[in-house]
């Protein structure tokens, strides 16, 4: 099974109570369905988004995505489900009274509703059932999602679904202040021309037009004006200036269509690979937006045309980008900022790699340049602001454009680090792993994964230090799932913190051999519970997630365990209760006897009782001499109580004499002489020598002659000529030729490390 699929049964069951994933109806029973709704792959990865669905009804912007990288280090899921949901309800209004009830509710005579209302479950007090109804009107422009209850017909909540962008105007490319240096000698006030202006605009193609159409229509982009398409016989734009309401419509095609092209160049075949429409001068006010209803952005002509402004046109674009790799992409709170954070980024590297100046971390400025007062820049993504300081409760209130300036410095900052190019390619990338409410933390793992991904992590370090700095990622909470586990070796160990409170789980990834055993203890500070999850676990609350653990109600835990499988397993560190340090420490326990190797006294074969008789530190089963503590020093293969030579190697245990002393150090040795044939005056002799590893050189023969006179007699030695061979071994043959006489005969035997042995015959020659 791969990597993904267990991810995928992984999350699943999580969510809902052991259910199984599939692409057809929604899977499992009971309260927390999901049905597999998209997949995608880009750069190598897949990512699978799955609705999580009450029977068949769908659950509001609530779901999970899983990214299966090509390693495990790039695995890692975002769960946006929500738990504890359930209703036993029925809808009792209709659709079309709920239809009613929401276009009464907007109280304005240009609403209107162009699709059938979804029924939903609203997370929340166990869930509620309601009617999703999108209402559109157009004085003010808003596409409101009005909740209505499929009960009792009260409207729970009314939110305008458009990502707007306040105070926002752009051919320039991609503001005259960038190509003047500043705003200086600029007009902003109204949407007349003059010299400068007109002098500042850039000579562009636009490219990708479609070949049977002379209108701004084309592959990846389609620019109008409310009034409708706008044309020109030969489609040469070039004498068009900004007091044509024509302009607005040629920057947002020009640049909406390059920005298309970018992406492209960086991988992305498959992210809003399609005509996005841009209406200019949509209304009067000073606002641009981008309805994700219907993958539209419509550009205001208040203050400075917003049309007039490319930070502007790409800022929408950049939610268009967002909403297509995250349906539902929700434009409020974290999520929201981080949105309007994308956008502002977006806008600003498109101004780096195409036209760098000065003001290209200064969002909107042309724009900015009609306000009354004039400011510099709308927003920038050059600053240091944290989430800390512009989120809930701060002056800035959480206000998701205010509250985005975090998440684009935070980019912005990166950029810089780890260059254009790759950088924009990671956070594009991000985006496929999120879901439609996800957080800071989430769009930060996600970074983290992306990075892994594409460049095998090269930029871990600095990703963790700026996101951290900034307030939107918790390094803590990051080891807090099995995908994002800090892998850790076998053996190995590890200190960490956990409070009950805010910082509950740790994980730690182990690769382990089926078979292999491990012995896994914790001491802490507070009570900390040892858990070890099975390969593709999400987390330790995944039913049949856990193989082993211990739980004592105190700071010190223990367990073994032998491995059922070959995989990466995970150890979660949870705290029960208290908080503080730990110290986790995993043992390696080859044999699975539940001793570890470093103390174990067999580490290859299971003794649970670590037997040891002779008291040798080898145990039992894998001591050769159990009985005898001295074992085979010499490395004989016999062990000392029963080698005949224990300090010198002999296999053999030859032992010539029979004294229970080997050969190898035993300094006797015996040599025999007899006289084998005799002819005449040739002899014969032949010598064995014991033992009989005595090379031939270690042999002498000494001859002696006996002469007498009156009563003395004399032995003379005699030096003659002879011939000596080796004819088996130990076994000397001599030959020799004597002159009558009488003959002592001596052989000896003299070798290093033995003693001298000699033997004496006497041979009479006639």
């Amino acid at each position: 099974m791969n990597r993904l699929r267990l991810l995928t049964i992984a999350i699943v069951a999580l969510s809902a109570g052991g259910a199984s994933a599939a692409s057809g109806p929604p899977v499992g029973g009971g309260t927390g369905d999901l049905r597999l709704t998209e997949t995608r792959t880009s750069h190598g990865t897949t990512y699978r988004r799955y609705r999580q669905e009450v029977g068949g009804i769908p659950v509001i912007r609530s779901g999970v995505v899983v990214t299966d990288g090509p390693t495990p280090a790039t695995d890692i899921v975002v769960d946006g489900t929500r738990r504890g949901l359930s209703t036993r309800r029925t809808a009792t209004v209709p659709a079309p009274r709920a239809m009613l009830i929401a276009r009464a509710a907007t109280d304005h005579g240009t609403a209107r509703i162009d699709a059938q209302p979804v029924l939903s479950i609203l997370p929340g007090g166990g869930g509620r059932l309601v009617w999703q109804v999108v209402v559109s009107r157009t004085d003010p422009v808003a596409t409101l999602e009005v909740l209505v209850d499929a009960t009792t017909g009260a409207v729970v909540s009314s939110r305008d679904l458009l990502w707007r962008a306040d105070g926002q105007a752009a051919i320039y490319d991609p503001t005259p202040v960038h190509a003047n240096g500043g705003a200086g000698g600029l007009n902003a006030a109204s949407d007349a021309d003059s010299a400068l202006l007109t002098s500042l605009r850039s000579p562009v193609t636009l490219t990708r037009l479609t070949a049977a159409s002379i209108c701004l229509d084309g592959a990846w982009a389609r620019a109008t004006l409310l009034s409708g398409d706008v044309c020109l016989a030969g489609r040469d734009f070039a004498t068009v200036t900004r007091t044509d309401d024509r302009f607005e419509a040629l920057m947002a095609y020009f640049h909406v269509d390059r920005a298309q092209a970018y992406l492209q160049e960086l991988g992305f075949t498959n992210v809003l690979n399609a005509q996005t429409r841009v209406i200019a001068n949509a209304f009067a006010d000073d606002n641009s937006f981008f309805d994700p209803t219907t993958k539209r952005i419509s550009l205001g002509e208040g203050g400075v045309d917003d049309g007039e402004d490319a930070d502007v046109i790409l800022h929408e674009y950049g939610h268009a980008i967002q909403e297509n790799q995250i349906p539902g992409f929700l434009n409020s709170g974290e999520t929201g900022a981080m949105g309007e954070g994308f956008g502002d980024y977006f806008a600003a590297a498109m101004s780096s790699r195409f036209t760098p100046s000065p003001f290209t971390p200064c969002i909107a400025e042309w724009n900015a340049a009609g306000f009354d007062p004039a400011e510099e820049c709308l927003r920038r993504v050059d600053g240091s602001l944290t989430a800390a300081r512009l989120g809930p409760g701060t002056a800035c209130g959480g206000e998701v454009h205010c509250y985005g300036q975090a998440w684009s410095g935070a980019l912005w900052s990166l950029r810089q680090t780890i260059g254009g190019s790759t950088m924009d390619r990671l956070v594009i990338q991000s985006h496929f792993s999120l879901t439609p409410t996800a957080t800071f933390q989430d769009g930060s793992r996600a970074l983290l994964a992306a990075d892994a991904t594409l460049t095998q992590g090269a930029h871990q370090a600095v990703l963790r230090q700026v996101l951290s700095a900034r307030g939107l990622l918790n390094l803590e909470a990051l080891d807090d799932t099995p995908a994002e586990a800090t892998v850790l070796g076998v053996p190995g160990a590890a200190d960490g913190t956990l409070n009950a409170t805010s910082d509950v789980h740790d994980m730690y990834a182990l690769d382990l051999v089926q078979g292999r055993g491990i012995i896994v203890e914790l001491a802490g500070a507070g009570n900390f519970d040892l858990r070890l999850l099975r390969p593709g676990s999400t987390s330790a609350t995944q039913a049949g997630a856990v193989v082993a653990g211990s739980t004592n109600p105190n700071s010190t835990e223990r367990f073994a365990f032998t491995a059922d499988a070959t995989g990466r397993f995970a150890i979660d560190v949870s705290a029960v209760s208290g908080s503080g340090g730990y110290h986790l420490a995993v043992a390696g326990d080859i044999d699975a006897d539940t001793r570890p190797d470093v103390t174990d006294n067999c580490q290859m074969a299971a003794n649970f009782g670590q037997e040891d008789r002779d008291a040798d530190g080898i145990g039992d089963v894998c001591d050769r001499f159990p009985d005898d503590p001295a074992n085979d020093v010499d490395g004989d293969g016999f062990g000392v109580l029963a080698d005949n030579c224990a300090t010198a190697a002999n296999a053999t245990q030859k032992d010539w004499d029979d004294d229970g002393l080997g050969d190898a150090c035993d300094r006797s040795a015996k040599v025999t002489l007899v006289a084998s044939s005799r002819h005449g005056r040739a002899l014969v002799l032949r010598s064995r020598m014991f033992p009989g590893d005595v090379p031939t050189a270690g042999w002498t023969l000494t001859v002696t002659r006996r002469t007498c006179s009156a009563t003395t007699c004399r032995d003379r030695r005699v030096v003659l000529p002879r011939r000596v061979r080796l004819v088996g071994p130990g076994l000397v043959e001599a030959r020799l030729s004597l002159r009558p006489g009488t003959y002592r005969l001596k052989a000896r035997v003299t070798r290093t490390g033995r003693n001298r042995a000699e033997r004496t015959v006497v041979v009479v020659i006639r």
